[in-house]
């Protein structure tokens, strides 16, 4: 790049996220969806009057995300004792 004439800048480049919104912006007119469908974020389209129902299945395990818990805060220090492998007295709190 050469110089530039006084009082003149260069364009900044573009971001990874311009050149994101610009490829989406360019996909949305060649999809000619206009803005008009657009209402805080949500596109509604014009031709999609049915709504899909979704089977719902409920957990079989009573704890699906194994999260552990503990009856009191005893029981909790001793599985941590075990799990460490000495006893609570040795810890330095």
């Amino acid at each position: 790049m050469g110089r530039l004439p006084l009082h003149r800048y260069r364009n900044l480049k573009k971001t990874r996220t311009q050149k994101r919104a610009d490829r989406i912006e360019a996909l949305a007119k060649q999809l000619s969806l206009s803005n008009s469908n657009n209402v805080n974020g949500i596109i509604n389209f014009p031709n999609s009057t049915e709504i899909l129902e979704l089977p719902v299945q409920p957990f079989v395990d009573p704890d699906p995300f194994q999260e552990l818990t503990f009856p009191n805060i005893i029981a909790a220090k001793r599985a941590i004792a075990d799990f460490l492998g000495y006893p609570q007295n040795r810890w330095q709190i």
